[in-house]
């Protein structure tokens, strides 16, 4: 590809960037709807409750009232994370609300730079308007991601990526629920027995700290959960094949015949070695399409994934790509079909390996690999040390 028609692709590059920027400062406006942090709030009160009464921790009426809301409204603010997540929001609850919230913003948003950084991603993943809207929440989106990315880049390291991979998992375990059949792929066993072990330790922690009842009873209020979800109307505004279907008056369970195409292309996106967007791709945007629940604030699992996406100016699919990033950036009001514009960024550029699923075992006819110098979509496990 000529360095003309990359120059050529500077402008629009520019002007998509300027556009995620305003978007993104736009998400201010959601202040008329809810206060910034909100969800924040849910872990921060659940931090509090936990040291000194863990045996309410899952009474979603008293945790309504602890945030300041009242339950006899018919709405339910619970604390839903599983124990292990204490040991994050315990301590940080000892704060201030606001000190502790923009605590974990920047955490969050260290650990994923961090990240970024060591596998080379472009800077402007900040831009994406999913990061600031998970900002705003106050989510957990970012410090996944950033944990998830790095625990990639550390394969050669199988004790640090198990560990981080851990940490991710205690947050919100369902986002990682294919991560084993990713390090089984690439026959990464030892990673897998030291992510177990972290995790076992990390949960024995918890338990210790805050009492094993604390596991019955989050297992116990997983029921009740779904039942707020579908009775709260939560489901509408959901991202989900599961939760669009239920939207519509179906039989949400439809959306695991996803689940086959999900598997396979987890298994064959790690398998091959694919480059580290086409591996986060497949690894959280498969979770969240096999997720029964998950909200927009999540598509900024995949933020550093379609900032490589953009950055690889020199391919002829360019303007595709821009165009799916740019569905993909009206997150807010677009839901799941910003999730939809993620997952075919893959199938787009037709060099994702689990794009074989689509086009045969070599990706289809045409298909190149060629990395841009920019985007530096190098597998992650040449990431440098």
């Amino acid at each position: 590809m000529s360095v003309g028609r990359k120059d050529h692709r500077q402008p629009p590059l520019a002007a998509l960037l300027t556009t995620f920027a305003v978007l993104g400062v736009l998400v201010a406006r959601d202040v008329t709807i809810q206060p910034v942090g909100l969800d924040f709030l849910c872990f921060w009160s659940g931090g509090r409750v936990a040291l000194v009464d863990p045996g309410r921790l899952y009474d979603f009426q008293y945790l309504t009232l602890r945030q300041g809301f009242d339950p006899a409204s018919g709405i339910l603010r619970p604390y839903l994370n599983p124990p292990s997540a204490l040991l994050l929001f315990a301590p940080l609850s000892r704060l201030p609300f606001l000190a502790s919230y923009l605590t974990l913003m920047a955490l969050s948003v260290a650990v994923l730079a961090t990240a970024a950084a060591r596998i080379r991603a472009p800077w402007w993943w900040l831009l994406l308007p999913s990061v600031a809207f998970a900002i705003f929440c106050g989510q957990l989106s970012l410090l996944i991601a950033g944990l998830v990315v790095l625990g990639l880049s550390f394969r050669r390291r199988p004790l640090i990526a198990g560990l981080l991979f851990a940490v991710a998992a205690s947050l919100k375990p369902q986002l990682l629920i294919l991560l084993p059949l990713a390090l089984a792929a690439q026959g990464q066993w030892r990673a897998i027995l030291f992510t177990g072990g972290w995790g076992l330790l990390i949960c024995a922690l918890s338990a210790g700290v805050f009492g094993p009842r604390t596991w019955v009873d989050w297992f116990a209020a997983l029921p009740r959960f779904h039942g707020i979800v579908a009775s709260q109307g939560l489901l509408d505004t959901a991202i989900t094949p599961y939760a669009k279907l239920t939207a519509l008056g179906l039989n949400g369970a439809w959306a695991y015949l996803l689940a086959p195409a999900v598997l396979w292309g987890v298994w064959t996106a790690f398998r091959r070695d694919a480059a580290w967007p086409d591996q986060l791709i497949a690894l959280l945007g498969g979770a969240l399409l096999i997720s029964p629940y998950a909200m927009n604030y999540e598509l900024a699992l995949l933020a550093p994934a379609v900032a490589a996406y953009v950055a690889r100016t020199q391919d002829r699919q360019w303007l595709a790509y821009a165009a799916a990033a740019a569905l993909y950036g009206l997150n807010i009001s677009a839901g799941s079909l910003s999730l939809i514009a993620a997952l075919i960024l893959p199938v787009l550029g037709r060099d994702l390996q689990f794009t074989s699923v689509f086009f045969g075992a070599d990706g289809g006819s045409g298909a190149t690999r060629t990395p841009s110098s920019t985007s530096a979509l190098t597998s992650v496990g040449e990431a440098s040390p």
